[in-house]
């Protein structure tokens, strides 16, 4: 999977779900979340994507927000985004 060039991405997508929830080696972390929600994003599934970066953002450091920040910023609807992180800060 190259998620720069949007290739093999239905591939990287199980891989994502495998990293987050595989047998004995799934771990549920920032990382693996951003990188299953960035890959959502590539195949223009903005909505599964935005659902699980509000479960990745509790978890994520100050710089890793905001690298998903500028990210989210070009990819998805400001409205959408908005109405997405309005959700995580009650």
């Amino acid at each position: 999977m190259q998620l720069n060039n949007n290739t093999h991405l239905e591939k990287g997508l199980e891989w994502a779900d495998f990293a987050i929830s595989g047998n004995f080696i799934g771990v549920k972390n920032f990382t693996t979340l951003s990188t299953k929600a960035n890959i959502l994003l590539a195949l223009e599934r903005n909505d599964e994507a935005l659902v699980v970066i509000e479960e990745a953002i509790p978890s994520g450091l100050a710089n890793q927000l905001h690298v998903l920040g500028r990210a989210l910023i070009s990819r998805v609807s400001r409205t959408r985004l908005w109405t997405s992180l309005s959700r995580i800060m009650k």
